[in-house]
């Protein structure tokens, strides 16, 4: 959400090529950035311990990475609906899902 807000509001600036407005836009990511250290990442930490700790550094904090994806990530609607649940049973395909995959067969 941060990302998006100062996003937003350096498009803005760009679009009307308003300087104070890139110059408000750098202001609030500051303020956002120290939000999230001062209050966010302690506040983490305590609840959650050792968890936040590991996740903290997989985790870029404001870009993010996509070279640390599982391999087992679902890549297709169908990938997605063959994995298994948190309760261990298996989502059904969708109904349409079947009748195109055997119009397919034929």
């Amino acid at each position: 959400m941060y990302i998006a807000v100062v996003a937003t509001i350096f498009g803005r600036a760009l679009l009307f090529g308003n300087v104070a407005l890139l110059e408000y836009g750098a202001f609030v990511w500051v303020l956002f950035h120290l939000f999230v250290l001062i209050y966010e990442e302690p506040k983490l930490r305590s609840t959650f311990g050792a968890e936040y700790d590991s996740f903290y550094a997989k985790v870029p904090r404001w870009i993010p990475s996509f070279k640390n994806r599982p391999d087992s990530a679902p890549r297709t609607r169908n990938d997605k609906m063959n994995r298994p649940t948190k309760h261990g049973t298996r989502q059904q395909a969708h109904p349409r899902d079947e009748t195109a995959s055997r119009h397919a067969q034929r």
